[in-house]
C-alpha cells in the first residue's frame, strides 16, 4: 500500500481521514471509509465532545527513550511513567463520542460501553474513543510503538482498532495482548482510535449497548489475569526526530 499524500483534508478514498484539528462543538470531522459512525459524524445536528487530551512524553521519558501509558478499571486513572497523572477514563481522551463508563453490580464487572439508549426508545448509535500521543514537542519519535486495547464483543457486536498518523493509518486485527505497530515508526503525532457497533439487543432487557465492550474487568476480588492491573497499555521507545 502506497503512503498517500496528506493533504489539508487528508482524503482518502472514499470518505476522508479523520482531522486532526479540534473543533467546535458540533462541528464534526470527517470520516475514514468504511467508518462505522459515518451516517453520525457527517450529522449537523450531532454535538461531539472533545476532551482534547493529548499525551506527551516528560522530560525523563525523553531522557529515558520510553514512555508508557496505561490505564487501569478499577482505580479509573491514567498513569503514566508509573506515575497516576488523570483521574476519570474520558478525561484522557482526545476525542469522544457515545462512550461511558459501566458497572454490572450483579455480574462484578466493569468495562467501557456505549451509552445506554434503552430507556429514551431509540436506535443505539455507534460510539468511539481517541486517544493522541504527540512527541513532536520533545522533538522525538517513535521507533517503536506497542498497544494493548483489549475488548469483548458478544451478538453482532464489533470492535474496530486502528492507529493513524497526518499521513497514514492502519488497522489492528488484534489487540487483545500487546500488538507491535510496524507502520508507526518515525511518526511523531498519532491518534488510537476504537469504534464500537452492534444494535441486536435482548427483547427484554434491551441491553445493545452491551454488545462491544472495553477494558472488561473483575470489580471485586483477584483479578483472572494479572494483565488486568493495567488495560489499556502503550509503550513507546523512542528517538530524536530527523530534521
Amino acid at each position: 500500500m502506497a503512503v498517500p499524500a496528506a493533504p489539508e483534508s487528508f482524503v482518502f478514498p472514499a470518505n476522508h481521514f479523520p482531522s486532526f484539528a479540534i473543533r467546535r462543538a458540533g462541528e464534526c470531522s470527517p470520516s475514514l471509509s468504511s467508518d462505522p459512525i459515518f451516517r453520525y459524524l457527517r450529522s449537523d445536528e450531532l454535538e461531539v465532545p472533545f476532551p482534547s487530551q493529548e499525551f506527551r512524553p516528560t522530560a525523563k521519558e525523553v531522557h529515558a527513550g520510553r514512555m508508557e501509558v496505561v490505564y487501569n478499571f478499577n482505580a479509573d486513572a491514567y498513569c503514566q511513567d508509573g506515575v497516576r497523572t488523570i483521574s476519570g477514563w474520558s478525561h484522557g481522551a482526545w476525542r469522544l463520542h457515545n462512550m461511558a463508563r459501566k458497572k454490572e453490580e450483579d455480574w462484578g464487572m466493569g468495562y467501557i460501553s456505549r451509552e445506554d439508549m434503552s430507556e429514551i426508545g431509540i436506535s443505539l448509535p455507534d460510539g468511539m474513543v481517541e486517544y493522541r500521543f504527540n512527541l513532536k514537542e520533545a522533538h522525538m519519535m517513535v521507533k517503536k510503538l506497542q498497544v494493548r486495547l483489549p475488548h469483548k464483543t458478544y451478538r453482532d457486536g464489533k470492535v474496530r482498532v486502528l492507529v493513524y498518523s497526518k499521513d497514514d493509518y492502519t488497522v489492528l486485527l488484534d489487540t487483545q495482548e500487546l500488538t507491535t505497530v510496524v507502520r508507526a515508526i518515525g511518526w511523531d503525532d498519532f491518534v488510537i482510535r476504537a469504534e464500537l457497533s452492534g444494535s441486536e439487543h435482548d427483547p427484554v432487557f434491551h441491553n445493545a449497548y452491551q454488545n462491544a465492550q472495553l477494558f472488561r474487568q473483575p470489580l471485586r476480588g483477584d483479578p483472572i489475569h494479572p494483565d488486568w492491573k493495567d488495560l489499556f497499555k502503550v509503550f513507546i521507545d523512542m528517538e530524536p526526530r530527523r530534521k
